[in-house]
């Protein structure tokens, strides 16, 4: 299958992040690993220094892929547009704006993850380690982790899937950001079963971590009415 994931930590100057770098680096570690589904490096795109109209291009070249991810750490805020509801925009380093919707480039299977405050109108600690020269056992997971990986998301009901790391109307945890949370209890998954951990399950185990010190956030999955959820985290 096609894939293509765009991760975008964005700080910008009126405002910056500080480590948004860092959940931008757990995802490609993440997603690069077998654990996390083996993806090729030359099908992750680091979008974070790129303005909105570069942004946009690169998320229309993805819409004949069969799959696509779309990882976006910083701020947000909901807003009431010409829209009948309030919708979540996204602020890119450029200073611009980006709306949820632009970000969905229409192929048959997409994840977005939204790893920002979603008020009304972050400081992250690094948990991977450095990437090191892939061994040869390293090689073989990778090899058994992406057809796993692969079967899994065929499985699954087409449609576009969203994760939100707050709840409505709720800020963002400043200390440490949801992304951290997700890779790590996936990881920790993957440590203590075999096969695939959807992405449903991932957030539910990420939410009860994240839920221990910080209850008022509620992070949210919508999936939508399926019965196979796309793949996440992969245990060979």
């Amino acid at each position: 299958m096609n894939r293509k994931a765009i991760l975008i930590g964005a700080s910008p100057p009126s405002d910056p992040l500080q480590f948004v770098a860092s959940d931008v680096h757990s995802w490609n570690e993440f997603l690069r690993s077998s654990v996390g589904g083996a993806w090729m490096e030359s099908e992750i795109l680091n979008a974070s220094m790129l303005d909105k109209s570069s942004l946009l291009n690169e998320i229309d070249r993805a819409k004949n892929l069969d799959f696509s991810m779309i990882v976006f750490a910083g701020h947000g805020c909901t807003i009431k547009t010409e829209l009948p509801w309030s919708e979540l925009h996204l602020f890119l380093a450029s200073e611009e704006t980006v709306s949820e919707r632009e970000l969905n480039p229409g192929t048959p299977r997409f994840c977005l993850v939204l790893d920002c405050c979603r008020t009304r109108g972050e400081n992250v600690e690094g948990i991977m380690e450095h990437r090191k020269e892939a061994s040869l056992e390293d090689a073989y997971a990778a090899f058994l982790a992406r057809p796993a990986y692969e079967k899994v998301l065929n499985q699954a009901e087409m449609g576009a899937v969203t994760i939100y790391s707050t709840g409505d109307n709720t800020s963002a945890e400043d200390k440490k950001s949801f992304s951290q949370y997700l890779i790590r209890g996936a990881r920790i998954w993957v440590e203590r079963h075999q096969g695939v951990l959807t992405i449903n399950e991932a957030v539910q185990i990420g939410a009860a971590g994240l839920q221990k010190t910080h209850p008022q956030q509620h992070p949210e999955y919508h999936g939508g009415r399926r019965r196979h959820h796309f793949p996440f985290a992969v245990s060979v």
